[in-house]
């Protein structure tokens, strides 16, 4: 299902137990450098279970999901139904992105480098599924914040993303990613902060897509902060391979 979620998202464009605090922070400015910090994608972790709920045009499905992920920016995620079955089976590291899919008995695979341009949207805003600060140069940027927050907008590759950053949180609010014509745009929404340590994360993600009415809610409800070393994905057996394009 992951598959299903990640293209429709990318479509609008051609997813330990931690100890549960709130962050309070008293300070009056953030920088690219603190925010990249409080990053979940620095360390290993483990989604034991997330909740998603998809809604297109007003027709709701609801699925489980579980993710591993190692701090060099290996994915895993299982996409089940309800009762517990997996549907899909999703891997990307910093060379290839795999997919199992077991309802069709389908594996897609490819290259990053080969990988095609209109899902590369997906793969640079997958840390935004966890509300991770994804500007990638170290260049300071110091602004007053007004009414508690900041706003930042910045052109990456071929997508633009806005950012509301909670000045208090020093966490990501809202963060708008825009298609190369602006027309389109994908809206993730943070909600419910908790932390293990210094590390601070969302538990509700809501992303609404104004191109096709799409809005997904996702809730994690356990998190385990774990080495995750060896990640791989298996291709199904027997399954026909196809070349993700």
């Amino acid at each position: 299902m992951i598959l299903f979620i990640s293209l429709t998202i990318t479509g609008c464009f051609s997813a330990r137990e931690a100890e549960k605090t709130v962050l309070k922070k008293n300070t009056e400015k953030s920088d690219s450098i603190s925010l990249k910090e409080g990053n979940i994608t620095n360390y290993d972790f483990s989604v034991q279970k997330a909740e998603i709920e998809l809604d297109i045009n007003g027709e709701k499905q609801r699925f489980l999901a579980s993710v591993k992920y190692e701090e060099t920016g290996i994915y895993l995620v299982s996409l089940k139904s309800r009762s517990g079955i997996e549907a899909v089976r999703f891997y990307k590291d910093g060379d290839s992105v795999l997919i199992n899919d077991r309802i069709n008995k389908k594996y897609y695979y490819n290259s990053i480098e080969n990988f095609p341009a209109r899902y590369k949207t997906f793969l640079i805003a997958l840390p935004l599924l966890f509300g991770d600060f994804i500007r990638n140069d170290e260049n300071r940027f110091l602004n007053q914040c007004k009414n508690g927050i900041i706003e930042y907008v910045e052109q990456e590759y071929y997508i633009k993303t806005r950012y509301i950053i909670d000045c208090n949180l020093e966490k990501l609010k809202i963060a708008e990613v825009y298609s190369e014509n602006e027309q389109d745009k994908i809206i993730f929404n943070y909600k419910k902060f908790a932390n293990h340590g210094k590390v601070y994360y969302p538990e509700q993600i809501v992303i609404e897509s104004k191109f096709n009415e799409m809005i997904i809610k996702i809730n994690i409800d356990d998190i385990e902060f774990i080495e995750t070393e060896g990640i791989k994905l298996i291709p199904g057996r027997n399954f026909e391979k196809v070349i993700l394009k």
